[in-house]
């Protein structure tokens, strides 16, 4: 009896202390003249048991208030539960989802509605035998986005577009609204790549993995010319050097570094998504892991190669959003930097979209400079000017 009654007060601890203080701060209001004048007040026994009567009153319905939240939160919890899992909240993936959300919100719109559309009409209009295109989607929280978009009105309404993905997080926004299957393509047109499951970025790697992108790169080199395969990706971090002349990624994971160099290196044409924030302006792998946290698993980075003879990539698109003139952004001065890298052409493996929209984080400044740099460990002073190249604003 004891321990429940230690366990009510510890659980309702905080209505007990509200109405404790309620009722000390109405017992001293209704009685601090007599207070202040040292007054005896005959009405006091009276004012106490009111007082008593007024703090039952007061935690029984705060009481019901936060039973009645509980139970309503129990409810719309089983649904996000059912809809999310029970496990969504405890992983690194959950995590990410909170990294640039709006930011890839606004990307993954922009992608399927501006980019691809121009430079799928574009392949049509190079190659008259064209038999198929195929799209491959990356995994990660920057590429999960796209998927609902996909099945809307913004891709060419072309019967010869397939899309494979390893992205287990994508096929499961597209089953949410698979009732929209109104566009372009229907869940039919996705092809989900098999292998073993990663947790963390909710995609398939391996070994089995790989072999499946080798089947797709043998069935286009048998139709040479005919079938031409478009590589959308993203990293956890893209180093730009100090002038963003040229552009590698950084990834880690098993498997996942294998899957997309192994895309790089076959694809026709590249488009590389990424947050404003993931772009670096250091050309070292050590120097990006040499501020990370000391638990954290260690990159490993790949430069994209330029376009010649041994590989097949006609042109590499980095796919990102900037900043306008008038900014709060710690990341303004990175956009101007990238866009004057691009207009001068220094640029060497890869051109920055022509369709990059513009991005304006609002808030106040503590608020734009979480949501730029959502990793504690860029914001600290002497790691942000390391990995950005210029002082924290």
């Amino acid at each position: 009896m004891t321990r429940r009654f230690l366990s009510f007060l510890k659980r309702y601890k905080g209505e007990i202390i509200i109405t404790l203080a309620a009722n000390l701060i109405t017992f001293i209001l209704t009685n601090i003249r007599s207070i202040l004048l040292g007054l005896s007040n005959p009405n006091l026994r009276e004012i106490f048991f009111l007082q008593v009567i007024i703090f039952i009153l007061v935690f029984i319905l705060l009481f019901h208030h936060k039973r009645l939240i509980s139970t309503k939160f129990e409810q719309t919890n089983k649904i996000f539960m059912e809809h999310f899992g029970y496990s969504l909240s405890q992983t690194l993936y959950a995590e990410r989802l909170g990294h640039f959300t709006q930011e890839k919100q606004i990307l993954a719109k922009s992608l399927v509605y501006n980019v691809l559309p121009n430079i799928i009409t574009r392949i049509s209009s190079e190659h008259s035998n064209l038999s198929k295109i195929n799209i491959i989607l990356d995994s990660g929280t920057t590429i999960t986005p796209v998927f609902p978009h996909l099945l809307g009105k913004g891709l060419p309404q072309l019967k010869k577009i397939k899309i494979y993905t390893n992205n287990l997080a994508g096929i499961n926004e597209i089953h949410k609204l698979e009732y929209l299957d109104y566009g372009a393509l229907s869940s039919r047109d996705f092809i989900l790549i098999g292998g073993q499951p990663l947790n963390k970025y909710r995609a398939t790697t391996g070994k089995s993995t790989q072999d499946f992108l080798r089947t797709i790169w043998e069935e286009r080199n048998k139709d040479e010319g005919k079938i031409v395969t478009i590589g959308v990706l993203t990293a956890n971090w893209f180093l730009g050097g100090p002038f963003l002349n040229e552009i590698a990624i950084c990834a880690r994971g098993e498997g996942h570094f294998d899957f997309k160099t192994e895309i790089i290196e076959n694809s026709d044409y590249l488009i590389f998504v990424a947050p404003l924030g993931k772009i670096l302006r250091i050309n070292d792998i050590k120097v990006l892991n040499s501020i990370l946290p000391t638990d954290s698993e260690e990159y490993r980075h790949y430069t994209i190669p330029a376009r010649n003879d041994k590989f097949k990539i006609k042109e590499t698109y980095l796919f990102t959003s900037l900043r306008p003139r008038i900014s709060s952004s710690p990341l303004a001065t990175l956009s101007f930097m990238l866009k004057d890298a691009d207009e001068k052409h220094i640029t060497t493996n890869y051109i920055v979209c022509k369709e990059s929209p513009e991005y304006h984080p609002h808030g106040d400044k503590g608020e734009v400079m979480v949501k730029e740099l959502p990793h504690l460990y860029t914001r600290s002073s002497r790691n942000f000017e390391k990995i950005y190249g210029y002082p924290l604003p």
